[in-house]
Protein backbone atom coordinates (compact mmCIF):
# COMPACT_ATOMS: atom_id res chain seq x y z
CA UNK A 1 0.00 0.00 0.00
CA UNK A 2 1.20 3.39 -0.92
CA UNK A 3 2.43 5.55 1.77
CA UNK A 4 0.18 8.88 2.41
CA UNK A 5 1.19 12.05 1.80
CA UNK A 6 2.08 14.19 4.42
CA UNK A 7 -0.88 16.48 3.84
CA UNK A 8 -3.54 13.50 3.55
CA UNK A 9 -1.98 12.19 7.56
CA UNK A 10 -3.99 13.07 10.61
CA UNK A 11 -3.13 16.97 12.09
CA UNK A 12 -1.73 15.24 15.29
CA UNK A 13 0.64 12.55 13.30
CA UNK A 14 2.15 15.47 11.30
CA UNK A 15 5.82 16.94 11.36
CA UNK A 16 5.96 20.10 13.04
CA UNK A 17 7.36 20.99 9.53
CA UNK A 18 3.97 19.30 7.65
CA UNK A 19 1.65 21.40 10.38
CA UNK A 20 3.62 24.92 9.92
CA UNK A 21 3.04 24.55 6.15
CA UNK A 22 -0.57 24.04 6.30
CA UNK A 23 -1.01 27.22 8.99
CA UNK A 24 1.02 28.96 6.41
CA UNK A 25 -1.07 27.66 3.15
CA UNK A 26 -4.30 28.35 5.60
CA UNK A 27 -2.79 32.37 6.27
CA UNK A 28 -2.05 32.57 2.60
CA UNK A 29 -5.40 31.64 1.44
CA UNK A 30 -6.85 34.08 4.14
CA UNK A 31 -5.09 36.49 2.58
CA UNK A 32 -5.57 36.14 -0.63
CA UNK A 33 -9.47 35.96 0.14
CA UNK A 34 -9.07 39.44 1.59
CA UNK A 35 -7.42 40.94 -1.32
CA UNK A 36 -9.29 39.02 -3.60
CA UNK A 37 -12.26 41.03 -2.23
CA UNK A 38 -11.17 44.35 -1.82
CA UNK A 39 -10.02 44.13 -5.69
CA UNK A 40 -13.82 43.05 -6.81
CA UNK A 41 -15.96 44.84 -4.73
CA UNK A 42 -17.42 47.99 -6.65
CA UNK A 43 -16.97 50.97 -5.15
CA UNK A 44 -19.49 53.82 -5.12
CA UNK A 45 -19.18 57.19 -6.82
CA UNK A 46 -21.10 59.87 -5.37
CA UNK A 47 -21.18 63.56 -6.45
CA UNK A 48 -20.76 65.92 -3.39
CA UNK A 49 -19.71 69.54 -3.33
CA UNK A 50 -20.68 69.27 1.28
CA UNK A 51 -16.92 70.32 2.49
CA UNK A 52 -19.35 69.81 5.98
CA UNK A 53 -17.90 67.25 8.04
CA UNK A 54 -19.47 63.40 6.98
CA UNK A 55 -16.67 61.64 8.88
CA UNK A 56 -18.30 61.96 12.03
CA UNK A 57 -21.58 61.09 10.65
CA UNK A 58 -20.08 57.97 9.02
CA UNK A 59 -18.89 56.86 12.47
CA UNK A 60 -22.16 57.29 13.71
CA UNK A 61 -23.73 54.81 11.62
CA UNK A 62 -20.63 52.42 11.99
CA UNK A 63 -21.13 52.59 15.53
CA UNK A 64 -24.26 50.81 15.38
CA UNK A 65 -23.37 48.37 12.66
CA UNK A 66 -20.66 47.12 15.00
CA UNK A 67 -19.16 45.11 12.05
CA UNK A 68 -17.84 41.80 12.80
CA UNK A 69 -20.32 40.99 15.92
CA UNK A 70 -21.83 37.47 14.91
CA UNK A 71 -25.39 38.40 14.37
CA UNK A 72 -27.40 40.02 11.67
CA UNK A 73 -28.62 43.97 12.29
CA UNK A 74 -30.16 46.00 10.20
CA UNK A 75 -30.26 50.18 10.71
CA UNK A 76 -32.61 52.97 9.22
CA UNK A 77 -31.34 55.41 8.17
CA UNK A 78 -34.07 58.27 7.59
CA UNK A 79 -34.73 61.92 7.70
CA UNK A 80 -36.35 64.22 4.87
CA UNK A 81 -35.77 64.66 1.28
CA UNK A 82 -32.63 66.20 0.18
CA UNK A 83 -30.69 65.65 3.71
CA UNK A 84 -27.90 63.60 2.28
CA UNK A 85 -29.41 60.11 2.84
CA UNK A 86 -28.16 58.05 0.22
CA UNK A 87 -24.65 60.43 0.22
CA UNK A 88 -23.94 58.85 3.33
CA UNK A 89 -25.06 55.81 3.24
CA UNK A 90 -22.60 55.54 0.08
CA UNK A 91 -19.90 56.40 2.23
CA UNK A 92 -20.43 54.20 4.85
CA UNK A 93 -20.84 51.45 2.13
CA UNK A 94 -17.18 52.47 0.15
CA UNK A 95 -15.89 52.57 4.22
CA UNK A 96 -17.08 48.67 5.11
CA UNK A 97 -18.11 46.85 1.96
CA UNK A 98 -14.96 44.95 1.65
CA UNK A 99 -15.28 43.17 5.20
CA UNK A 100 -18.16 41.17 4.05
CA UNK A 101 -18.61 37.93 2.13
CA UNK A 102 -21.41 39.54 -0.76
CA UNK A 103 -22.59 43.23 -0.62
CA UNK A 104 -25.31 45.35 -2.69
CA UNK A 105 -26.49 48.77 -2.83
CA UNK A 106 -30.21 48.90 -4.30
CA UNK A 107 -30.34 52.50 -5.27
CA UNK A 108 -33.48 54.27 -5.79
CA UNK A 109 -35.66 51.21 -4.60
CA UNK A 110 -38.85 53.53 -4.33
CA UNK A 111 -38.69 55.07 -8.11
CA UNK A 112 -37.70 50.86 -9.57
CA UNK A 113 -40.33 49.85 -8.09
CA UNK A 114 -42.55 51.57 -10.23
CA UNK A 115 -42.18 49.51 -13.31
CA UNK A 116 -43.60 46.43 -14.33
CA UNK A 117 -41.96 43.94 -12.71
CA UNK A 118 -39.74 46.28 -11.14
CA UNK A 119 -39.49 44.18 -7.51
CA UNK A 120 -38.26 41.45 -9.44
CA UNK A 121 -35.67 43.04 -11.08
CA UNK A 122 -34.44 44.30 -7.96
CA UNK A 123 -34.07 41.12 -6.88
CA UNK A 124 -32.29 39.67 -9.80
CA UNK A 125 -29.46 42.47 -8.94
CA UNK A 126 -29.67 41.79 -5.54
CA UNK A 127 -28.48 38.18 -5.80
CA UNK A 128 -26.44 38.71 -8.74
CA UNK A 129 -24.29 41.27 -6.88
CA UNK A 130 -23.91 39.17 -4.18
CA UNK A 131 -23.47 35.50 -5.58
CA UNK A 132 -22.41 36.82 -8.80
CA UNK A 133 -24.98 34.82 -10.84
CA UNK A 134 -27.83 36.06 -13.22
CA UNK A 135 -30.60 34.21 -11.81
CA UNK A 136 -33.22 33.57 -14.91
CA UNK A 137 -34.57 31.51 -12.33
CA UNK A 138 -36.25 34.07 -10.60
CA UNK A 139 -39.76 35.09 -12.42
CA UNK A 140 -42.10 36.42 -9.80
CA UNK A 141 -41.38 37.52 -6.41
CA UNK A 142 -42.05 34.48 -4.27
CA UNK A 143 -39.69 32.51 -6.23
CA UNK A 144 -37.03 35.93 -5.99
CA UNK A 145 -38.17 35.67 -2.21
CA UNK A 146 -37.11 32.11 -1.63
CA UNK A 147 -34.03 32.12 -3.45
CA UNK A 148 -32.69 35.01 -1.63
CA UNK A 149 -33.73 33.12 1.90
CA UNK A 150 -32.09 29.92 0.27
CA UNK A 151 -28.99 31.46 -1.08
CA UNK A 152 -27.76 34.07 1.58
CA UNK A 153 -29.14 32.39 4.48
CA UNK A 154 -25.56 31.01 5.59
CA UNK A 155 -23.32 34.03 4.06
CA UNK A 156 -22.33 36.91 5.43
CA UNK A 157 -23.77 39.68 3.53
CA UNK A 158 -23.82 43.69 3.40
CA UNK A 159 -27.08 45.17 2.30
CA UNK A 160 -28.12 48.51 1.43
CA UNK A 161 -31.85 49.31 0.16
CA UNK A 162 -32.05 53.19 -0.69
CA UNK A 163 -34.90 54.98 -0.53
CA UNK A 164 -37.75 52.35 0.67
CA UNK A 165 -41.44 53.66 0.92
CA UNK A 166 -43.34 50.74 1.02
CA UNK A 167 -43.19 47.59 3.47
CA UNK A 168 -43.87 45.18 0.21
CA UNK A 169 -40.32 46.47 -0.82
CA UNK A 170 -38.80 45.25 2.48
CA UNK A 171 -41.08 42.00 2.55
CA UNK A 172 -39.74 40.88 -0.88
CA UNK A 173 -36.15 42.38 -0.38
CA UNK A 174 -34.90 41.69 3.25
CA UNK A 175 -38.13 40.31 4.70
CA UNK A 176 -36.39 39.13 7.93
CA UNK A 177 -32.92 39.10 9.60
CA UNK A 178 -32.79 35.42 9.48
CA UNK A 179 -32.67 35.19 5.60
CA UNK A 180 -29.15 36.34 5.94
CA UNK A 181 -26.01 34.78 7.52
CA UNK A 182 -24.71 35.78 11.00
CA UNK A 183 -22.22 38.94 10.89
CA UNK A 184 -24.79 40.31 8.29
CA UNK A 185 -25.78 44.09 7.81
CA UNK A 186 -29.18 45.43 6.13
CA UNK A 187 -29.19 49.58 5.81
CA UNK A 188 -32.62 50.62 4.72
CA UNK A 189 -32.90 54.62 3.78
CA UNK A 190 -36.07 56.47 3.74
CA UNK A 191 -38.14 59.38 4.75
CA UNK A 192 -40.65 57.39 6.52
CA UNK A 193 -39.80 56.71 10.26
CA UNK A 194 -42.78 55.01 11.01
CA UNK A 195 -41.97 52.52 7.84
CA UNK A 196 -38.80 51.71 9.86
CA UNK A 197 -40.93 50.70 13.37
CA UNK A 198 -43.25 48.86 11.48
CA UNK A 199 -40.26 47.15 9.84
CA UNK A 200 -38.69 46.70 13.63
CA UNK A 201 -35.29 47.44 12.32
CA UNK A 202 -32.64 47.22 15.15
CA UNK A 203 -31.53 51.05 15.13
CA UNK A 204 -32.57 54.07 13.75
CA UNK A 205 -30.35 57.32 12.61
CA UNK A 206 -31.85 60.15 11.62
CA UNK A 207 -30.43 62.63 9.49
CA UNK A 208 -30.74 66.25 10.28
CA UNK A 209 -29.98 69.74 9.23
CA UNK A 210 -26.90 71.01 9.20
CA UNK A 211 -25.54 73.55 11.61
CA UNK A 212 -25.40 76.58 10.96
CA UNK A 213 -21.74 77.12 10.45
CA UNK A 214 -21.96 74.16 8.12
CA UNK A 215 -24.57 75.46 6.29
CA UNK A 216 -23.02 78.66 5.43
CA UNK A 217 -19.68 77.05 4.19
CA UNK A 218 -21.62 74.77 1.95
CA UNK A 219 -23.49 77.13 0.58
CA UNK A 220 -20.66 79.48 0.25
CA UNK A 221 -18.71 76.79 -1.49
CA UNK A 222 -21.57 76.77 -4.28
CA UNK A 223 -21.81 80.89 -4.45
CA UNK A 224 -17.92 81.64 -4.97
CA UNK A 225 -15.02 80.23 -6.56
CA UNK A 226 -13.91 79.33 -3.46
CA UNK A 227 -15.57 78.98 0.40
CA UNK A 228 -14.27 82.08 1.45
CA UNK A 229 -17.36 84.64 1.90
CA UNK A 230 -16.67 87.92 0.79
CA UNK A 231 -17.81 90.37 3.94
CA UNK A 232 -20.08 92.70 2.02
CA UNK A 233 -22.15 89.01 0.86
CA UNK A 234 -21.99 88.15 4.77
CA UNK A 235 -25.77 89.18 5.30
CA UNK A 236 -27.31 88.50 2.56
CA UNK A 237 -25.76 84.78 2.70
CA UNK A 238 -26.84 84.64 6.28
CA UNK A 239 -30.11 85.43 4.76
CA UNK A 240 -30.25 82.76 2.08
CA UNK A 241 -28.92 80.20 4.36
CA UNK A 242 -31.64 80.93 7.01
CA UNK A 243 -34.39 80.18 4.16
CA UNK A 244 -32.56 76.66 3.74
CA UNK A 245 -33.07 75.62 6.76
CA UNK A 246 -29.98 73.49 7.09
CA UNK A 247 -31.52 71.07 3.79
CA UNK A 248 -28.11 70.32 1.74
CA UNK A 249 -30.27 70.02 -1.59
CA UNK A 250 -31.63 73.62 -1.14
CA UNK A 251 -28.34 75.25 -0.33
CA UNK A 252 -26.53 73.66 -2.77
CA UNK A 253 -29.26 75.24 -5.61
CA UNK A 254 -29.28 78.43 -3.77
CA UNK A 255 -25.07 78.17 -4.13
CA UNK A 256 -25.41 77.46 -7.43
CA UNK A 257 -28.16 80.00 -8.68
CA UNK A 258 -26.03 82.93 -7.05
CA UNK A 259 -23.07 82.03 -8.38
CA UNK A 260 -21.60 85.11 -10.48
CA UNK A 261 -23.90 87.32 -9.39
CA UNK A 262 -23.55 90.84 -8.09
CA UNK A 263 -25.39 92.17 -4.91
CA UNK A 264 -27.98 94.22 -6.16
CA UNK A 265 -28.94 90.73 -7.83
CA UNK A 266 -28.70 88.52 -4.58
CA UNK A 267 -30.72 91.06 -2.94
CA UNK A 268 -33.30 90.81 -5.94
CA UNK A 269 -33.23 87.02 -5.54
CA UNK A 270 -33.53 87.28 -1.82
CA UNK A 271 -36.34 89.59 -2.00
CA UNK A 272 -38.19 86.76 -4.10
CA UNK A 273 -37.50 84.11 -1.26
CA UNK A 274 -38.92 86.67 1.98
CA UNK A 275 -42.57 86.15 -0.43
CA UNK A 276 -42.48 82.69 0.30
CA UNK A 277 -44.55 81.31 3.71
CA UNK A 278 -41.87 81.39 6.59
CA UNK A 279 -40.42 78.10 7.08
CA UNK A 280 -41.76 76.31 3.55
CA UNK A 281 -38.76 74.68 2.18
CA UNK A 282 -40.92 73.28 -0.88
CA UNK A 283 -41.29 76.97 -1.59
CA UNK A 284 -37.91 77.80 -1.56
CA UNK A 285 -36.88 74.92 -3.99
CA UNK A 286 -40.07 76.03 -6.34
CA UNK A 287 -38.59 79.52 -6.40
CA UNK A 288 -34.77 78.56 -6.98
CA UNK A 289 -35.78 76.05 -9.78
CA UNK A 290 -37.94 78.81 -11.53
CA UNK A 291 -35.15 80.84 -11.01
CA UNK A 292 -32.66 78.38 -12.45
CA UNK A 293 -35.20 77.67 -15.43
CA UNK A 294 -35.00 81.48 -16.38
CA UNK A 295 -31.15 81.79 -15.98
CA UNK A 296 -30.66 78.85 -18.58
CA UNK A 297 -33.14 80.04 -21.16
CA UNK A 298 -31.70 83.35 -20.93
CA UNK A 299 -28.12 82.23 -22.37
CA UNK A 300 -29.62 79.65 -25.16
CA UNK A 301 -31.75 82.27 -26.47
CA UNK A 302 -28.94 84.74 -26.77
CA UNK A 303 -26.53 82.59 -27.94
CA UNK A 304 -28.86 81.00 -30.78
CA UNK A 305 -29.49 84.72 -31.41
CA UNK A 306 -25.61 85.44 -31.83
CA UNK A 307 -25.04 82.56 -34.09
CA UNK A 308 -27.86 83.69 -36.56
CA UNK A 309 -26.30 86.87 -36.39
CA UNK A 310 -22.97 85.85 -37.01
CA UNK A 311 -24.13 83.71 -39.78
CA UNK A 312 -25.98 85.65 -41.39
CA UNK A 313 -29.86 83.69 -41.33
CA UNK A 314 -31.87 87.12 -40.06
CA UNK A 315 -33.81 89.52 -42.29
CA UNK A 316 -33.54 86.79 -45.68
CA UNK A 317 -36.43 88.80 -47.14
CA UNK A 318 -34.85 91.90 -47.21
CA UNK A 319 -32.58 90.22 -50.03
CA UNK A 320 -35.20 90.04 -52.75
CA UNK A 321 -36.02 86.36 -51.91
CA UNK A 322 -39.59 85.04 -52.08
CA UNK A 323 -40.76 83.56 -48.64
CA UNK A 324 -40.69 80.02 -49.96
CA UNK A 325 -37.06 80.78 -50.99
CA UNK A 326 -36.13 82.49 -47.45
CA UNK A 327 -37.40 79.76 -45.73
CA UNK A 328 -35.45 77.25 -47.80
CA UNK A 329 -32.25 79.12 -47.54
CA UNK A 330 -32.80 79.49 -43.62
CA UNK A 331 -33.59 75.80 -42.97
CA UNK A 332 -30.03 75.58 -45.29
CA UNK A 333 -28.05 77.74 -43.12
CA UNK A 334 -29.73 76.20 -39.78
CA UNK A 335 -28.16 73.05 -40.70
CA UNK A 336 -24.74 74.58 -41.24
CA UNK A 337 -25.11 76.15 -38.22
CA UNK A 338 -26.62 72.67 -35.97
CA UNK A 339 -23.59 70.97 -37.69
CA UNK A 340 -20.66 73.53 -35.89
CA UNK A 341 -19.18 71.03 -33.77
CA UNK A 342 -19.02 73.79 -31.17
CA UNK A 343 -22.46 74.66 -31.47
CA UNK A 344 -23.90 70.88 -31.13
CA UNK A 345 -21.93 70.39 -28.09
CA UNK A 346 -23.29 73.67 -26.12
CA UNK A 347 -26.80 73.08 -27.67
CA UNK A 348 -26.65 69.10 -26.09
CA UNK A 349 -25.56 71.04 -23.11
CA UNK A 350 -28.79 73.33 -22.83
CA UNK A 351 -30.87 70.55 -23.95
CA UNK A 352 -29.05 68.11 -20.85
CA UNK A 353 -29.32 71.21 -18.41
CA UNK A 354 -32.96 72.58 -19.58
CA UNK A 355 -34.83 68.89 -19.90
CA UNK A 356 -33.39 67.71 -16.24
CA UNK A 357 -34.48 71.19 -14.74
CA UNK A 358 -38.01 71.07 -16.09
CA UNK A 359 -38.57 67.20 -15.96
CA UNK A 360 -39.60 68.27 -12.09
CA UNK A 361 -43.25 68.07 -13.64
CA UNK A 362 -44.90 71.57 -12.85
CA UNK A 363 -45.73 72.82 -8.80
CA UNK A 364 -46.93 69.57 -8.21
CA UNK A 365 -43.90 67.28 -8.56
CA UNK A 366 -41.94 70.35 -7.16
CA UNK A 367 -44.07 70.69 -4.09
CA UNK A 368 -43.55 67.03 -3.11
CA UNK A 369 -39.73 66.93 -4.06
CA UNK A 370 -38.75 66.81 -0.45
CA UNK A 371 -41.18 64.44 0.76
CA UNK A 372 -42.74 66.96 3.07
CA UNK A 373 -45.64 69.04 3.78
CA UNK A 374 -47.47 67.03 1.17
CA UNK A 375 -49.18 64.41 3.43
CA UNK A 376 -49.60 64.64 7.16
CA UNK A 377 -47.57 62.17 8.83
CA UNK A 378 -51.04 60.84 10.37
CA UNK A 379 -51.79 60.35 6.40
CA UNK A 380 -48.60 58.67 5.73
CA UNK A 381 -48.80 56.03 8.88
CA UNK A 382 -52.38 55.45 7.61
CA UNK A 383 -51.20 55.06 3.91
CA UNK A 384 -48.73 52.32 4.96
CA UNK A 385 -50.40 50.97 7.64
CA UNK A 386 -53.07 49.67 4.61
CA UNK A 387 -50.21 48.77 2.70
CA UNK A 388 -49.11 46.55 5.42
CA UNK A 389 -52.75 45.07 5.63
CA UNK A 390 -53.27 44.27 1.77
CA UNK A 391 -50.13 42.82 1.73
CA UNK A 392 -51.05 38.93 2.25
CA UNK A 393 -53.89 39.77 -0.07
CA UNK A 394 -52.16 41.50 -3.03
CA UNK A 395 -50.89 38.79 -4.85
CA UNK A 396 -54.40 37.25 -4.79
CA UNK A 397 -56.31 39.79 -6.54
CA UNK A 398 -56.93 40.16 -9.79
CA UNK A 399 -55.73 42.69 -12.47
CA UNK A 400 -59.30 44.62 -12.11
CA UNK A 401 -58.77 44.62 -8.14
CA UNK A 402 -55.60 45.69 -8.53
CA UNK A 403 -57.05 48.85 -10.84
CA UNK A 404 -56.99 51.37 -7.84
CA UNK A 405 -56.26 54.86 -7.24
CA UNK A 406 -54.03 56.40 -4.54
CA UNK A 407 -55.42 59.73 -4.00
CA UNK A 408 -52.25 61.98 -1.87
CA UNK A 409 -52.57 65.46 -1.40
CA UNK A 410 -54.11 67.07 -4.60
CA UNK A 411 -53.05 64.32 -7.14
CA UNK A 412 -54.41 61.15 -8.01
CA UNK A 413 -52.24 58.52 -9.40
CA UNK A 414 -53.53 55.39 -11.34
CA UNK A 415 -51.99 52.16 -10.20
CA UNK A 416 -52.53 48.98 -12.16
CA UNK A 417 -49.64 46.39 -11.53
CA UNK A 418 -48.99 45.30 -8.12
CA UNK A 419 -45.96 46.62 -7.87
CA UNK A 420 -47.23 50.18 -9.04
CA UNK A 421 -48.84 50.11 -5.10
CA UNK A 422 -44.86 50.48 -4.30
CA UNK A 423 -43.63 54.52 -4.02
CA UNK A 424 -46.23 57.18 -4.92
CA UNK A 425 -44.67 60.16 -4.79
CA UNK A 426 -43.68 61.50 -8.02
CA UNK A 427 -41.40 63.90 -7.49
CA UNK A 428 -37.32 63.34 -5.98
CA UNK A 429 -34.64 65.17 -4.47
CA UNK A 430 -32.59 62.95 -7.07
CA UNK A 431 -33.49 64.89 -10.07
CA UNK A 432 -32.39 68.45 -8.49
CA UNK A 433 -29.31 66.73 -6.79
CA UNK A 434 -28.06 65.06 -9.95
CA UNK A 435 -28.94 67.67 -12.55
CA UNK A 436 -26.71 69.54 -14.72
CA UNK A 437 -27.29 73.01 -13.66
CA UNK A 438 -25.97 72.17 -10.16
CA UNK A 439 -22.65 70.36 -11.42
CA UNK A 440 -22.05 72.81 -14.61
CA UNK A 441 -23.83 75.80 -13.50
CA UNK A 442 -20.35 77.79 -11.84
CA UNK A 443 -18.91 77.55 -15.21
CA UNK A 444 -21.95 78.14 -17.47
CA UNK A 445 -22.04 81.66 -17.75
CA UNK A 446 -18.13 82.21 -18.66
CA UNK A 447 -18.62 79.36 -20.79
CA UNK A 448 -21.13 81.67 -23.02
CA UNK A 449 -19.49 84.82 -22.03
CA UNK A 450 -16.80 83.30 -23.70
CA UNK A 451 -17.75 81.48 -26.60
CA UNK A 452 -16.46 82.14 -30.20
CA UNK A 453 -17.78 80.40 -33.26
CA UNK A 454 -15.61 79.10 -35.81
CA UNK A 455 -16.79 80.33 -39.40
Amino acid sequence: MAPLESGQLPFSLMSRADTEFVRESKFIHEITEMISQKLNRAYLTYETNYPVEIDSRIREINDLLSVGVADVRTIGIWGIGGMGKTTLAKAVYNSVAHKFEGSCFLENVREHSKAPGGLVQLQKILLRNILGLKMSNVTNYDSGLNIIKGRLRYKRVLLILDDVDHLDQLKYLAGSSDWFGLGSRIIITTRVEHLLLVHRVDFTYQVKELESDEALELFSSNAFPTSRLPDDYQELANGFVGYAQGNPLALTSMGSLLYGKNIDEWQSILESYKRAPASNIREILKITKKELERQVRRPEENVLTNVEEEHGVHDLQSSGLNEAQSNELMLEQNDTISGTPEVERLQGKISETYNEVTGLNEVENTAKLLGVETVSSTQEEERIQGHINRTDDVTEQNEDENNVNLVEGDKTFSSIQEEDLLGKAPGTDDEIRHSPVLKHYKHFKEEFLTLRLSQ
